[in-house]
């Protein structure tokens, strides 16, 4: 049967999709979806690059706006690959972090041990940047959705000035979700958002978290305030009741970020194609 789409992560050849997609997809489909239906990939003669799908739009449109609407586009598809890398890098350090408790638990050498510790800890700082930026890419990428709603008939300099500004796009993303009555998934992925951000600041503001260290494994508060003392936290830590290991805690932010993510990305496809059909934007589907 002659192919008529292409699958998700099968069909990319972008190294970081092929690594990553088994260990993405499972919590985050619609990444996948989306992938497929809006953004794919081709290659055009004599270049090594790799293109997305790319859009049709009407022509009565101005040259002007034409080339804002393929602007909005092409950085749509990089802040939406932009956002697998980013969880594609919390999982490879989530896996170095995991090698440095097995280290931990043999008790190797000092000097090993020493490095292994810091590995630790350097993962697991990597771990919470990455999903922090998980996270801000999902915002650019709704801010460059509400861009093809914009007055496109602009200078270029005028456009990016507007779409690389998302100070607002929280607010303008909640009102969204209210008006299409979907504000209950916008407030569940705020407060995980919020939860990835206070361990981010901990772990970034203050480096090495104060944590205490038991079985071989670094332990902190089940819920963390943002910016806490160490002596506070290490405090509530060394009771071991409300703790969770380091490694438990990143698999569950991980995991949980994905799910928030995708549950964005469900309304994010539907408005999206949506966008699309009223605008007359049409994509280029190489098999049509």
């Amino acid at each position: 049967m002659e192919q008529t789409t292409l699958k998700f992560p099968r069909d990319s050849k972008e190294s970081v999709e092929t690594l990553f997609g088994k260990h993405i997809l499972p919590n985050f489909p619609n990444y996948g979806v989306l992938w497929e239906k809006l953004i794919g990939q081709k290659n055009r003669k004599g270049s090594d690059y790799l293109y997305p799908y790319g859009l049709s739009v009407p022509l009565s449109l101005t040259n002007r706006e034409k080339e804002n609407i393929k602007t909005i586009y092409e950085r749509f598809t990089m802040a939406h690959y932009s956002l697998f890398c980013a969880l594609a890098s919390a999982h490879y350090q989530y896996g170095v972090l995991q090698k440095q408790y097995v280290i931990l638990k043999k008790g190797c050498k000092k000097l090993t041990l020493k490095q292994s510790i810091f590995k630790h800890w350097d993962s697991l700082e990597n771990i919470y940047m990455n999903l922090g930026n998980a996270f801000y890419q999902v915002y650019h990428i709704w801010k460059l959705y509400f861009a093809f709603n914009m007055h496109l008939n602009i200078p270029r300099s005028e456009l990016l000035e507007r779409i690389d500004n998302i100070r607002t796009t929280r607010t303008q993303l909640k009102n969204h979700c209210r008006s299409s009555r979907k504000v209950s998934v916008f407030n569940v992925f705020r407060k995980y958002e919020e939860a990835i951000s206070i361990m981010r600041d901990n772990v970034v503001h203050f480096a090495r978290a104060g944590a205490i260290i038991r079985n071989n494994k670094f332990w902190l508060p089940f819920r963390l305030r943002r910016n806490v003392n160490w002596r506070r936290q290490i405090q509530k830590a060394s009771k071991m009741k409300g703790v969770i290991s380091t490694d438990r805690m990143a698999q569950r932010d991980i995991l949980n970020a994905e799910e928030q993510i995708n549950n964005m990305h469900s309304i994010l496809i539907k408005d999206l194609t949506v966008l699309y059909h009223l605008k007359g934007f049409r994509v280029r589907h190489p098999w049509r």
